[in-house]
């Protein structure tokens, strides 16, 4: 597909190859780690929107000088800082299709090189002998740290305001590329008009751009885009969907959380907004008594939903069904059946099996105590008729307390209509008031993302026997065995088989991969067609491209392994690069830790490593070479050579006596 950018690439092909260049020459350091670092992030697939722009402008406005890409160069670097910083501050697990630096190398190594970057913009720039750009640099660089500024001192912030949150945007996206259009104007020495144009054309293609890009995070496509999908709302950042969202939702909701016992620890584990009233309960006498010292707190008009705080799994769509109930001037139970219903309120129907009353079970009589519909407790209705049934409930009960449960009574006494709806999943009504029935909600919510999965044309083993803790998408064909557990956010891909007792932990694994029994996978990236296990271990920001395999007993740390590569048993790869189709025999390792520092290991393409090889980093070996079975490999091997390190084979005869 020619996308507009790539008719563009192909278009400045030459005036590319040399931005390319000059960026490979101005991150090689003497520290190999800055150069790994800035190299895994610039040398992805990305688009280079910004140093494209500043190219095309100067060819728009016929510059002839080398300037044009030395100012693509800085701006490309200042780009990949935020990036890098961006991806500290969010936590940010996918960048460019591959994992983030700071999943590969931390969060420390990500800002200093981000650091890194922005110096070397600046020093290019003072090589340039330009006053003026290194000016204009020089601001936009604050701009953009206040704009990342006021972006993060507004996370969770709902009432943001649009106005606002295009201030933020224009600050923290739009001013790099306003200055990428810009600059080019400067070096050709364009008049004011001109400038303003091109000025203009850049901050509204940023804008829209970020503008794009917010949608995206709700609606694109994660393989598409090099980065994880859903990111922004599940770390709270209002962005203009999510304010768009509130201009049409209804205002007037509101939250009242009622507290009393250990008020300060319920507090502290809620995070709240603008829209919360807390009530404080001092006194606590029954379930009515607590609803009624949030009734001030309720809004003229509205329809109150009394909810309990240890209740989890109650889904929005039962309560949008049961608010439907309340419209009408109704009282809506939520209400479910139970086969052993004891220490629930039983709900007493009446003729046309309208509810008459809930009776308590300390309250109830043996053939009350039989009936197996029960109270859920949740309930809505009008907050005009909540406050008046409320003052009209007593305490004349055994607890002597006042309890909401005689609302349905006062109700029906006021010609209110009781509602009921009834549930037929009854594990979003149950409480967690003790681990028994904590562990039950759990595997009820463990077996409804497995039924998920299973709808989605996921062929699950057995709903009962996997855990999803965090996100998951998978695609349709997919098979999991049972006992594997997913952590974080993972995306899986079709056709993939996943064996039993496998753990999957912030990966993505793309289509038709087998993963064998016992399988670790964590932060890591694994291709199409690829084999791993059984009782492997895949980590640290791996990377296997398409058709490798990892077999039984290799562990993969920070490594990459080539296109159709296999390293098949008991095998070490730490910081490892290898190449396509390289064969790494039973039993060898890389060692890559010297007691101090970490050194890589590069194996070039169809080289053959024999069995128990040790290969002591920093070390290469060259295309289409090979080492000698137990050999200990301490230098570089040239293309096409056979490396032999091991000591000389001595056959002693044993002595006669």
């Amino acid at each position: 597909m020619n996308t507009p950018v790539k008719s563009l690439s192909n278009l400045l092909k030459s005036s590319l190859k040399r931005v390319e260049r000059e960026i490979s020459k101005n991150i090689k350091d003497e520290e190999k780690l800055i150069t790994l670092t800035a190299g895994h992030l610039i040398k992805a697939k990305g688009k280079k929107i910004r140093p494209l722009l500043t190219l095309i402008v100067s060819k728009m406005l016929n510059y002839k000088g080398n300037a044009d890409v030395t100012l693509a160069v800085c701006i490309e670097f200042i780009h990949n800082a935020t990036l890098l910083h961006d991806d500290v501050i969010d936590t940010g697990k996918i960048r460019r299709g591959k994992l983030s630096a700071n999943q590969i190398w931390g969060n420390k190594v990500s800002v200093l090189v981000g650091d890194y970057l922005l110096s070397r913009a600046f020093k290019l720039m003072v090589k340039n002998k330009s006053l003026k750009l290194l000016e204009i640099l020089s601001q936009t660089s604050l701009i953009l740290a206040r704009g990342q500024i006021q972006d993060v001192g507004n996370n969770q912030n709902v009432n943001l305001t649009e106005k606002k949150y295009l201030s933020i945007i224009d600050a923290k996206t739009a001013e790099l590329f306003r200055i990428s259009c810009f600059l080019p104007t400067i070096i050709t020495d364009q008049n004011k008009k001109t400038q303003k144009i091109f000025n203009d054309f850049g901050f509204n293609f940023g804008m829209a751009f970020q503008l794009s890009d917010d949608v995206l995070d709700y609606f694109g496509d994660s393989s598409k885009m090099g980065k994880s999908v859903g990111k922004d709302f599940f770390e709270g950042k209002v962005t203009y969907p999510v304010i768009h969202c509130f201009k049409k939702s209804d205002k007037k909701s509101k939250r009242i959380i009622v507290v009393g016992y250990k008020s300060d620890l319920v507090k502290s584990q809620i995070k709240t907004t603008e829209n919360t009233d807390w009530v404080r309960q001092n006194k606590q006498l029954g379930t009515a008594h607590a609803v009624k010292q949030a009734v001030p707190s309720l809004r003229r008009g509205s329809i109150a939903v009394i909810l309990y705080g240890d209740v989890p799994l109650v889904s929005p769509a039962t309560l949008k069904r049961l608010i439907g109930q309340a419209k009408n001037n109704n009282l809506a139970l939520l209400t479910f059946k139970k086969d052993n219903p004891t220490g629930y309120g039983r709900v007493l129907r009446g003729s046309k099996n309208v509810i008459n009353q809930i009776v308590e079970e300390k309250d109830a009589d043996q053939s009350q105590k039989k009936i197996q519909e029960v109270n859920s407790g949740i309930m809505a209705i009008k907050s005009r008729s909540l406050s008046k049934l409320l003052g009209m409930i007593k305490n004349n009960n055994a607890a002597k307390e006042y309890l909401l449960t005689d609302i349905v009574e006062m109700a029906n006494k006021n010609k209110i209509d009781v509602k009921a709806l009834l549930l037929t999943n009854s594990y979003e009504v149950l409480g967690a008031n003790n681990l028994q029935e904590l562990h039950d909600l759990e595997r009820a919510h463990q077996k409804k993302l497995a039924e998920g999965l299973i709808q989605a044309g996921v062929n699950v083993s057995d709903s009962s026997r996997i855990d999803i803790r965090g996100e998951i998408t998978v695609g349709k064909g997919s098979f999991i065995d049972v006992n594997t557990v997913f952590e974080g956010s993972n995306k899986i891909g079709t056709g993939v088989h996943i064996g039993p007792g496998s753990l999957i932990s912030n990966s993505i694994i793309k289509n038709d991969v087998i993963v064998h029994a016992n399988t670790v996978i964590e932060d890591s990236i694994v291709g199409s067609d690829c084999e791993i296990g059984p009782f492997a271990r895949i980590r640290g920001g791996t990377e296997m491209q398409n058709g490798s395999e990892l077999g039984n007993f290799v562990e993969a740390n920070r490594s990459k392994v080539g296109r159709s590569s296999k390293a098949k048993h008991l095998t070490y790869l730490g910081d490892t690069e290898l190449g396509t189709n390289v064969n790494v025999g039973a039993g060898t390792i890389t060692c890559n830790y010297d007691g101090k520092k970490k050194h890589k290991t590069t194996v070039d393409d169809n080289v053959f490593i024999g069995s128990n090889s040790s290969l002591v980093a920093p070390v290469k070996l060259g295309k289409n070479s090979y080492t000698g079975a137990g050999s200990v490999i301490t230098k570089n091997v040239g293309t096409g050579e056979l490396a032999v390190g091991r000591g000389k084979q001595v056959n002693l005869k044993k002595k006669k006596k």
